[in-house]
């Protein structure tokens, strides 16, 4: 394995800065491919990927930016005016963000997105399709909108930071002491790291998923052809996102590796980079 630049740097957009974590070659004569733009889950940021970067960004760059209003990224401006969050804003933001960094019709780049990421590409590329060559999709949170209706009312609820002293501490047992789910110690840790990082505003992430008409958004991404892949791990996502490929992307793969957990990019960085690299560099 060669060796890679890591670097953090910020792009312009409609609602300020958007944070992105990077890699690339060291070795400035390896032949570059199309660039790969990483997006993760809401509350976390784009530092998700770190395992994953310096496996994926062998021959091409890799940007990982933290979607507006998580990391080191600034809230859209509509949610600070009191909007309610939506994946729309997410996408445009980052769209303005890649044209900011240079990408265009002539230089494009490809999508991975993981659940929350999963549609904001989905957006982003409603938004600017000519930006974008082709796209991964990871743990598409898909759901009937009956059931959209009841997890909004069951999950959407204030986070509690500023009001409940036992919140944070709560949070803590239950994210990392108590989890029972296939992450590490560590990983869990990170995870609760990201919701603290977050705060209060780490509600735009469900606020943002359970008012979007998944429906509509695979429908419109569907019909515009792009070239699309299915990856899919052994989580809780799973069901969801293949029937959303059931429904609305029959003709195109869905490779399982259901030997990974949910964030399988860190579990297995070179599985998945063996597994994506075919489809990205066809």
């Amino acid at each position: 394995m060669t060796e890679v630049n890591i670097w953090r740097h910020y792009a312009n957009s409609r609602d300020g800065q958007v944070h992105v974590l990077s890699a690339d070659p060291k070795d400035a004569s390896t032949p570059r491919k199309t660039p790969l733009i990483c997006l993760h889950q809401s509350p976390m940021s784009g530092d998700v990927f770190e395992e994953f970067l310096p496996v994926i960004a062998q021959d091409r760059l890799v940007h990982c930016p933290d979607t507006p209003g998580f990391g080191g990224s600034d809230r859209p401006r509509k949610v600070v005016m009191g909007e309610k969050a939506n994946i729309e804003n997410f996408g445009l933001g980052l769209a303005d963000a890649l044209i900011d960094l240079g990408y265009s019709e002539d230089n494009p780049v490809d999508l991975f997105g993981f659940h929350t990421g999963s549609l904001g590409a989905i957006e982003l590329t409603r938004a600017r399709p000519s930006l974008v060559r082709r796209i991964i999709l990871v743990g598409i949170p898909y759901y009937p909108a009956e059931e959209r209706e009841a997890m909004e009312k069951r999950f959407v609820t204030p986070y509690a930071f500023l009001t409940d002293p036992t919140y944070v501490p709560d949070m803590y047992a239950r994210m990392v002491l108590n989890a029972t789910n296939d992450l590490s110690n560590e990983e869990r840790f990170e995870a609760f790291l990201g919701r603290m990082r977050a705060g209060p505003n780490g509600q735009d992430g469900p606020d943002s998923v359970w008012s979007y008409d998944a429906d509509e958004g695979l429908a419109a991404l569907a019909a515009l052809k792009k070239p699309t892949l299915f990856l899919a791990f052994n989580e809780v996502l799973t069901e969801p996102h293949k029937h959303a490929h059931r429904l609305y992307f029959p003709d195109v793969p869905l490779i399982e590796l259901s030997h990974l957990p949910m964030e399988g990019f860190k579990a297995g960085p070179q599985d998945v980079a063996d597994a994506v690299l075919p489809f990205l560099d066809g």
